[in-house]
This record gives C-alpha cells, sequence and structure tokens, in this order.
C-alpha cells in the first residue's frame, strides 16, 4: 500500500473531489518494484479503503490495465489479465458500491497502443478519455451534460 499511497498526490484528498479516477498501469505493478498482479491488487485494494474512509462520501472508478503488444520488460499479458479479472470481479466492485470500473481492457486495441508496447498513443489516449468520461457521467448522469463524445 505504501508504494501506490506514496505516488498517489495526497494532496487531492484535500480538496475534498467528488469522484477519483484511478489508472494503475504497467510500470506500477511490474517495472522496477517487481510486484505480483496478486500483491497490487492488494494495494489497489488497501488504496480504495484508505480514501474512502478518508473520503467517505467520494466515488472511485477504478481503470482496468488496457492491452499491450507483449512483455517489453513489465510482465506478461496472462499477468495483466488476472490483474483485469481481479478488478472486474467481485474483488473492487464488491468491496464498496462507490467503486466502479472502467473497462479499458475491452475498449482499446493495440492500435490505440504506441510503439513502447504499453503507453498510449493519442488515438489510444482519445478511447480512455471517452471511457473515462462516460464513467463519470455513470455517476453523475445530470451534472455533466454532453462534455464526452460519444
Amino acid at each position: 500500500m505504501r508504494r501506490l499511497l506514496f505516488k498517489y498526490p495526497i494532496h487531492a484528498v484535500d480538496c475534498r473531489p467528488n469522484v477519483i479516477t484511478l489508472l494503475i498501469g504497467y510500470n506500477s505493478i511490474y517495472g522496477a518494484h517487481g510486484v505480483s498482479p496478486s500483491a497490487a491488487f492488494s494495494e489497489l485494494r488497501s488504496l480504495c479503503d484508505y480514501l474512502l474512509m478518508t473520503l467517505p462520501s467520494v466515488k472511485i472508478i477504478v481503470g482496468t490495465l488496457p492491452p499491450s503488444s507483449g512483455d517489453p520488460g513489465t510482465g506478461s499479458t496472462t499477468e495483466a489479465g488476472q490483474f483485469n479479472l481481479s478488478i472486474m470481479g467481485h474483488g473492487l466492485t464488491g468491496l464498496n458500491s462507490k467503486i466502479s470500473v472502467a473497462n479499458l481492457a475491452t475498449s482499446m486495441t493495440l492500435s490505440g497502443i504506441g510503439p513502447d508496447g504499453l503507453h498510449p498513443n493519442q488515438f489510444g489516449s482519445d478511447i480512455m478519455a471517452n471511457v473515462l468520461g462516460r464513467a463519470v457521467m455513470s455517476i453523475f448522469p445530470n451534472t455533466m451534460g454532453r462534455a464526452v463524445a460519444n
């Protein structure tokens, strides 16, 4: 939990946001830390617990890992699939009704991933923005208007 909490901008908690979007990247899971998907998921759950305890009325949107073109030193796509299944399954949404999931894994294809095989290109960033925007609109349907393109 410490690794994720220290990377999270704690000052944002002071702003008392209505919604927090958490995008966990391949580098956070596999990078130099060498953390397994199950350990990363455990840290993510701890971070959600912390945020909900600190901000009881906040809604949290967790993005799944987008597709990857393989293993550029960060872990296998099978492990990423395990992590996504943990997020999509009862693991997070069953934890608290204030947590929802933005499924980037099924919304994006490899055409949205840049040459490094991990990070989105402009096309992928546009897809991510739409998926996350729809997730926010589903939480606050009457306040967002038409801020996100279909």
